[in-house]
């Protein structure tokens, strides 16, 4: 079993919320992408 959880700091960049998980001594987080990114993102996988 993975364990984690949400993180409360702030991060920049995939390499900051990485380490922040590492901090916390976790395995696993939640993801950090909203319902608005997520529907941005997936706009742009389809073009």
């Amino acid at each position: 079993m993975k364990l984690g959880g949400p993180l409360f700091e702030k991060y920049n960049n995939p390499e900051e919320w990485i380490n922040l998980i590492k901090k916390e001594g976790y395995k696993a987080s939640y993801c950090p992408i909203n319902k608005i990114q997520l529907k941005k993102l997936l706009k742009n996988i389809e073009k």
